[in-house]
C-alpha cells in the first residue's frame, strides 16, 4: 500500500501540472508537495490556498460573463474572439477546480480505506 504523505505529494504534483497545463498559474503553491510543507500543522495554509484557488476560479468565470453581457449589449471595445477566449478560460478554470475536487475525494477515500 502506498504511503498517505507520497500520495498527497503526487496528487498536489498533478494538479500543479494540470494547471499549468490549462495556462492557470496557482500563486503560493511553488512550495506543496515539498517535505517542508507537509508539516501537521498546515491545515489554515492549505484552506486560504483552496479559498483563493475558487476565489480566483470564481473572478475568471464573472469576467468571462461580463465579457459576453457587454458583448450581447452591443458594446463595440469587445471583439467576439476576445468573448470566446474568456468564456473558453472559464470553462477550462471550472473542468479544473472539478477535476481537482473529484482527485481530492479519491485521495480522501483511499486514505480512509487504508487500514492502520
Amino acid at each position: 500500500m502506498s504511503d498517505p504523505v507520497s500520495l498527497m505529494a503526487g496528487l498536489l504534483q498533478e494538479f500543479k501540472s494540470m494547471g499549468q497545463a490549462a495556462g492557470v498559474g496557482l500563486p503560493g503553491m511553488d512550495g506543496l508537495g515539498s517535505s517542508a510543507s507537509l508539516s501537521p500543522g498546515g491545515t489554515a495554509d492549505f484552506v486560504a490556498t483552496l479559498k483563493d484557488a475558487v476565489g480566483r476560479v470564481d473572478d475568471v468565470i464573472a469576467a468571462g460573463e461580463s465579457n459576453a453581457t457587454r458583448f450581447a449589449a452591443g458594446d463595440e471595445s469587445i471583439s467576439l474572439s476576445d468573448v470566446m477566449v474568456s468564456l473558453e478560460k472559464a470553462n477550462l478554470s471550472l473542468q479544473t477546480a472539478a477535476t481537482v475536487r473529484d482527485r481530492a475525494v479519491d485521495a480522501y477515500q483511499t486514505i480512509m480505506n487504508m487500514q492502520v
